[in-house]
């Protein structure tokens, strides 16, 4: 599964290559459901804005039950350097602060630590954006874990898209599904 995570992430740039010239948007504000397992929604808040045309600050709020005996709540805030690579291709490197409370087996854990991230934004199709990302977080334990994300939103109006992905750690794969609004400078690229 991580393969084709990382393989799917990899082959972004070529399969934008193609597509008309539009701006990858960084100012939004998104609602999700978090789905580990089919019985246990959780929920994700999370947002960020351009500071300058390279700088991205964001702020995430998730909780769910990644399984039966762990609940996790994780709050992180972080800033991001974006590169424009292609006028429909964005990436960025970023570092965040993740302050987890933890809910394993009826004990209480409070942990937090430093997220560091790397993203790849770009336009598949007119509609259509595909995102990926892959983090080094050592927010939930003493250890040092590798995340991977891959999306996609579908863009609807003007300021909203709909979409989703899977986000694949050490311990389990999770589904995020939700609606972005994007405000700013940025929405009417």
């Amino acid at each position: 599964m991580r393969f084709c995570l990382l393989l799917l992430a990899a082959a972004l740039p070529l399969s934008v290559a193609a597509q008309e010239s539009r701006a990858v948007r960084w100012d939004y504000v998104s609602g999700s459901f978090v789905a580990a397992e089919a019985d246990e929604i959780g929920y994700e808040l999370k947002g960020s804005t351009s500071v300058t045309d390279k700088l991205v600050v964001f702020g995430t709020w998730l909780d769910y039950e990644p399984n039966e005996d762990l609940d996790r709540n994780l709050f992180a805030i972080g800033v991001g350097r974006r590169w424009n690579i292609r006028p429909n291709i964005d990436v960025m490197a970023s570092a965040s602060f993740g302050g987890n409370d933890l809910v394993e087996r009826g004990v209480e854990v409070e942990e937090e630590g430093v997220i560091l991230g790397f993203d790849i934004r770009g336009w598949a199709a007119p509609r259509v954006e595909i995102n990926g990302a892959l983090m080094l977080d050592n927010s939930a334990s003493s250890s040092t874990e590798v995340v991977m994300e891959l999306g996609a939103e579908f863009s609807g109006r003007r300021n909203v898209s709909y979409g989703g992905r899977i986000r694949n750690d050490e311990s389990d794969t999770t589904v995020i599904v939700g609606i972005h609004f994007y405000f700013g400078a940025s929405s009417s690229r």
